[in-house]
């Protein structure tokens, strides 16, 4: 490798470290605030056995439709210890952590080695969306380090005539940021196609 191709790598790198520390800075504040309310305003009220995952009572922010159907926001309390989802709640915690730690430290490895790649590449979505991937991921990071499970707060839930026939799992901002950038990610990808 030359001094050259050295020093159009260094630049690369740094130019994606600081798309995932942008990203970062603006996401991380924001989850973490509106995790602390959740935990501060919303106490457990409820035990949902071995699923480990601990649900306090809601609040119902908006409420969109008709008597017959709505669509509901929700701000609620929940405690994840698994991953995603709720995968690995059933796992004891001595194996979980091992195993979120070397997952989450492979995970940013790669997501790495492919913002580095689209920003080389001239792909600037991508990269922007695999920073967000990285940035929204350090919010269920800090989470799992402090409080040893990833507050969920948001609930989204449709109704029909007073039964509920769509509820999406309870998510977070850093879920959100994730959720955008993969939507960022499949739209450069299909547009790439295109063209």
């Amino acid at each position: 490798m030359t001094t050259i191709s050295q020093n159009q790598v260094i630049k690369t790198l740094t130019r994606f470290i600081v798309m995932v520390l942008a990203v970062t800075a603006i996401t991380l504040p924001i989850d973490q605030y509106s995790k602390k309310m959740a935990r501060d305003n919303y106490l457990i009220a409820e035990d949902a056995g071995d699923s480990r995952i601990y649900q306090g009572r809601r609040h119902e922010v908006v409420a969109l439709g008709n008597d017959g159907y709505n669509l509901l926001l929700q701000w609620t309390y929940v405690r994840n210890h698994g991953a995603s989802y709720g995968v690995m709640n059933a796992v004891s915690e001595a194996m979980r952590i091992p195993a979120l730690v070397a997952i989450s430290l492979f995970f940013a490895v790669l997501m790495t080695i492919a913002g580095y790649h689209s920003l080389k590449s001239g792909r600037i979505a991508l990269a922007w969306s695999v920073a967000g991937l990285i940035g929204g991921s350090v919010g269920n990071f800090v989470d799992r380090v402090q409080q040893g499970y990833v507050t969920d707060l948001i609930a989204l839930r449709g109704r029909m005539g007073g039964a509920s026939f769509w509820v999406m799992p309870v998510f977070n901002v850093a879920d959100l940021v994730i959720v955008f950038a993969l939507i960022l990610a499949v739209s450069q990808i299909i547009f790439d196609q295109k063209n």
